[in-house]
């Protein structure tokens, strides 16, 4: 209960719903101690493990989404970057009836490390991998960071990757910022683009961003990077297609995991951590929206290590 609490709640808040729901009484140093305690051991475990050797078995024609991202929490060494994977099945997705209700996503599987790229990338890979036999039905969808593009390209040159287009739009926004000094005029213009790119006319988006001449030389190496930043991703950017073929096309689902798994927890008010303390937190928010305590109780039941 301390452990599941304590990765729940902050301590202070974890010691008084102990008391109130289960009359247990512990202070919050007891309570901290043994959920990092045990975090510790469940980092050792992910470690440790082996990446399954056989496919997961997935329905016919299924899709299954890889997504990834970070975000910052603050650490004793600044403001820190955790990354976070998430992967989920298509049938696991709930679409809202609704057009002001978002969707849901029934159950997935997640990664979070507070690192760099290549360790988290290992952590993250043992959960795709037993999916890399979908081939173009394992779909990628990121934003343009290039450490995550080259990795699925080297390791899953089969898959299906998508650009998030929402990141696009903000690209294009930016852009807009320079091109338009009439607001009315920039959402228009903007909104033309996004249109054309949901039709795969990259062309005349190309078109329409060339078209301005530009005195500011910041003006126009913004213009510069954004056509090349286009051209780039062009593969990845098979939007209409994308849509034919019952794709997403954007990355709510890995910003929502950021919230619901890092920043609920690790990024409250006065919230500051160790590199250690913040990875041993992770690990037990992974289980815990994995729908995988079960790994965490049997550390419990098998450890002899004396946590309070």
């Amino acid at each position: 209960m301390m452990v599941y609490v304590g990765q729940m709640e902050s301590y202070g808040k974890g010691v008084e719903v102990l008391e109130k729901l289960a009359n247990v009484k512990v202070c919050e140093a007891q309570l901290y101690r043994v959920t990092d305690t045990y975090g510790a051991l469940l980092e050792a475990d992910i470690c440790q493990e082996e990446p399954s050797s056989e496919g997961a078995a997935v329905d016919e024609g299924e899709v299954v989404y890889a997504q990834m991202d970070g975000s910052m929490i603050l650490t004793d060494e600044d403001w820190r970057e955790v990354k976070v994977g998430r992967l989920f099945r298509e049938n696991d997705c709930q679409i809202s009836r609704s057009e002001k209700r978002n969707g849901s996503i029934r159950e997935s599987l997640y990664s979070a490390y507070l690192g760099n790229y290549q360790e988290f990338m290992q952590r993250f890979d043992k959960t795709i991998s037993p999916y890399g036999h979908l081939d173009e039905n394992l779909v990628f969808i990121s934003d343009g960071a290039l450490w995550i593009k080259n990795w699925i390209c080297e390791n899953y040159p089969k898959a299906t990757q998508i650009l998030d287009f929402y990141h696009v739009k903000e690209h294009l926004a930016r852009f807009a910022e320079y091109a338009h000094v009439d607001a009315n005029k920039r959402r228009t213009w903007l909104e033309q683009q996004a249109d054309r790119l949901l039709k795969d006319d990259l062309g005349q988006v190309l078109q329409s961003i060339l078209a301005f001449t530009l005195p500011l030389p910041k003006a126009r190496a913004e213009q510069e990077k954004l056509v090349n930043y286009l051209l780039d991703n062009e593969y990845r950017m098979q939007y209409q297609a994308y849509l034919e073929n019952g794709l997403f096309i954007g990355s709510g689902a890995i910003e929502a995991a950021h919230r619901t798994l890092v920043q609920c927890r690790l990024k409250q008010s006065g919230q500051r951590w160790s590199e250690k303390g913040a990875q041993n937190m992770l690990n037990l928010r992974v289980a815990y929206m994995s729908n995988q305590w079960h790994k965490v109780v049997h550390l419990i039941q098998n450890s002899t290590v004396q946590a309070a």
